[in-house]
């Protein structure tokens, strides 16, 4: 599929067809309730969304004239796709000709706030993603001092009648029972990078807000991608004991459960009976808060799930909501892959009275979202990104740019970025003109523009010689000698430049000591890095393609229509081709001990991570003719 098309016709080729029971759509979901007194767990069976609220039968403590006020809700929405040094998630479909056409996390949650009449002013957002209008927020990125000081800020602002919702879309891990989420910048390894679960519960537990909702969508997975960097896996027993023992009065709703992936698709079709043929993008469990005929099927019920008006003394409609997403995610999951995925709804009941809804006061004052400080320098610190910009090694991973906005969302010092600034000799841009002119004076960094600009040149955006990631059923004679005749031929060619660059960059290494520039240097490490990875990298995709003529592709089941290459950790190619792999990610570890707090440190540590390893997976593309599908590849 095309991620940057401007248009999209409706394609429900060989759909997917998912029957659902229609006493589903008025049943509630399982709950565990938990004792706020005792602090036990029991088992609930279905059940009212909050237990003990007047409204739940019926009663509604509101005057008429209130009816018409802003509801006492708000919602905090956080998101990240794009992760530095964790394997990317799927945002959804953002690139449509029309702002009504978008399927992505910021319209599934604001079809949520839209059925819930949470007011526009009490609608926040922290994410990487397109927002309103698809317009990009650069000045919060989800970093973790912007996600902490934003969580703080909302808690804060929040009044004791408000009824708030807090998302959390993106990884999170666990260990030793304690569970964290993981900001943008966040390493699993590396702890105090991470946002500790518990931190964030005691902070809410302390809001004055009497009703708290938390939704968690992680241990996300696509299968026809893979994991490229590091990503945590299934629910484990601990990371969902974490995530659901919650204070009371803070109800959790998480995407799937123990032993569980949230799946995610770049793209996948349903129909549902019923209810009407459906694109999926993203995670499933969010796009299936585009399910219904309408936002009032899903959201607009009230708590005990009859249909109507929201009033402002109403609590969260969590049952019916759940009831409707939960069932409709298990079984377009099952029908997808095969396996469960079920999400699951704790309800940990308030402590205390609820208070009877005020019209009078105003609406909670108006979250500032936290910025990270300002980079010193700005202009210099781009100017070292777009240096070693370099186009993505494999077409899960694509940059937009990215690089240059990294300079806005790394607060990097002027002490840590000073000795690589105001460089004494000929500039990148200088050596860029005229390479050869300065390889016997400044080997260094005529060996290091030259590698960068071979690199640029073998994956060129659409062009027509791009290798392809993907392969539509049946593999006929005809795409098999395109294999040989045009896409191996171009790794051949890839190859053959990659050796040289590397045998270039090793024959002027002994002449690093003569080159007193700290920021050529990084640039001559960082080069050498990934002329070595995207060596290796393409050594394995030749075999993938190998497996493709030979026909060793996994079987093809249901309404599987073809075969995406899947990023996994071992490398099949032989011993001498891991060892390249492995001394590029040598390579860039030393980068990030050499050049700490750097902007070469950022970038070597998005790949010091990267898995070269490649396996073919069955998955539901497209039905079409047997040409491959052309990917962003190399």
């Amino acid at each position: 599929m095309d991620r940057g098309r401007c248009c999209r016709a409706p394609r429900f080729r060989g759909l997917r067809r998912v029957l659902f029971k229609p006493e589903w759509f008025g049943n509630k979901p399982a709950v565990v309730e938990k004792d706020a007194d005792k602090g036990k767990i029991a088992s609930a069976g279905p059940g009212p969304a909050i237990p003990g609220h007047p409204d739940i039968n019926g009663t509604r403590p509101t005057k008429a004239e209130d009816q018409t006020k802003p509801m006492p809700r708000r919602l905090l929405a956080m998101n990240i796709s794009n992760y530095l040094y964790a394997n990317a998630l799927q945002y959804g479909e953002s690139r449509v000709p029309q702002e009504s056409e978008r399927r992505d996390f910021y319209k599934a949650v604001e079809r949520m706030a839209d059925g819930w009449r949470v007011p526009k002013s009490q609608r926040y957002y922290v994410t990487d993603g397109p927002v309103e209008e698809g317009r990009f927020d650069y000045k919060h990125p989800p970093l973790k001092m912007v996600v902490n000081g934003t969580i703080d800020s909302f808690l804060n602002s929040s009044r004791a009648q408000d009824r708030i919702v807090i998302i959390f879309a993106g990884h999170a891990i666990e260990q030793e029972g304690e569970a964290y989420l993981v900001p943008l910048e966040g390493e699993f390894e590396d702890v105090p990078s991470l946002i500790p679960v518990k931190d964030f519960y005691e902070k809410l537990a302390k809001c004055p807000a009497q009703e708290k909702l938390v939704i968690f969508d992680v241990c996300r997975f696509d299968p026809g991608r893979g994991v490229e960097r590091p990503a945590f896996g299934a629910m484990t027993e601990g990371l969902e004991k974490a995530l659901h023992t919650a204070p009371a009065g803070i109800s959790v709703w998480t995407s799937c459960s123990k032993e569980e992936f949230s799946y995610e698709y770049e793209y996948s079709q349903v129909e549902l009976v019923g209810v009407g043929k459906r694109e999926m993008f993203g995670s499933i469990f969010f796009s299936m808060f585009f399910a219904g005929d309408s936002r009032v099927s899903i959201f607009g019920k009230r708590p005990g799930g009859s249909a109507g008006i929201h009033h402002p003394a109403d609590p969260l409609p969590v049952a019916p909501v759940t009831a409707w997403i939960n069932e409709k995610t298990t079984a377009v999951i099952k029908d997808l892959e095969r396996k469960p995925q079920t999400p699951k709804l704790t309800v940990n009941p308030r402590k205390g009275e609820w208070l009877v809804y005020n019209g009078s006061e105003p609406l909670a004052a108006k979250v500032e979202l936290t910025k990270p400080p300002p980079t010193a320098k700005r202009e210099e610190v781009v100017a070292m990104f777009k240096e070693m910009e370099l186009p993505a090694i494999k077409a899960i991973r694509k940059d937009d740019g990215r690089t240059i906005k990294l300079a806005d969302s790394f607060p990097f010092t002027e002490a840590q970025v000073k000795d690589f600034m105001n460089d004494v000799g000929p500039s990148f841009e200088a050596v860029a003109k005229e390479p050869e002119k300065f390889v016997k004076t400044h080997p260094i960094r005529a060996a290091t523009v030259m590698a960068f600009f071979e690199m640029r040149k073998l994956r060129q955006e659409n062009a027509a010689d791009e290798l392809p990631e993907e392969f539509k059923s049946p593999i006929s004679d005809m795409t098999k000698k395109q294999i040989t005749d045009k896409f191996q031929r171009t790794i051949a060619e890839r190859q053959t430049i990659l050796e040289e660059q590397r045998d270039a960059l090793e024959a002027v290494a002994s002449k690093k000591e003569s080159e007193k520039s700290k920021r050529w240097l990084a640039m001559y490490d960082y080069a050498t890095a990934q002329v070595k990875a995207r060596y290796a990298y393409i050594y394995e995709y030749n075999l993938a393609m190998g497996n493709v003529k030979t026909d060793k592709l996994p079987e093809l089941a249901g309404n599987q229509k073809g075969w995406k290459l899947s990023s996994v950790k071992k490398m099949v190619s032989p011993k001498e081709i891991r060892d390249v792999a492995e001394a590029a990610k040598e390579g860039f570890n030393e980068i990030v001990t050499n050049y700490p707090n750097t902007p070469w440190a950022v970038m070597a540590k998005v790949q010091k991570n990267m898995a070269y390893g490649l396996k073919w997976e069955a998955a539901g593309i497209e039905a079409g003719n047997d040409d491959a599908m052309p990917a962003a590849g190399q």
